[in-house]
């Protein structure tokens, strides 16, 4: 059951990215056609910010999405633990033994 919903949450960032990702764009386009300019003493065309913003979300989008494709793939093959490793929430233990904390075996039993 929470590899459904690992997968659910994946396809729902997924979906979110690729969202934000089409409006930056249409945001982006309608800047270029309307010339749009900063309100400032350079008046930089506001495409150019945009282009930057738009191009990390298109990246993000990417990622987002391929990332429970390349999931389902994993467990089609029967790679249960690449599953876990693209979108499984790491346990208590090996989150503090990452954190380095001292004591951290103690705290996890």
């Amino acid at each position: 059951a929470r590899m459904v919903f690992d997968l659910a949450a994946a396809i729902a960032l997924a979906v979110v990215a690729v969202a934000l990702a089409y409006y930056a764009f249409e945001t982006l386009l309608q800047s270029w056609r309307m010339d749009a300019r900063s309100v400032s003493t350079l008046r930089v065309p506001l495409y150019l910010p945009q282009s930057v913003w738009w191009f990390g979300l298109l990246w993000f989008a990417i990622a987002a999405s391929l990332t429970p494709v390349f999931a389902v793939m994993g467990i089609l093959r029967g790679d249960k633990a690449g599953f876990d490793r693209l979108l499984a929430s790491p346990a208590l233990h090996d989150e503090l033994a990452q954190t380095g904390v001292k004591g951290a075996e103690d705290l996890s039993s």
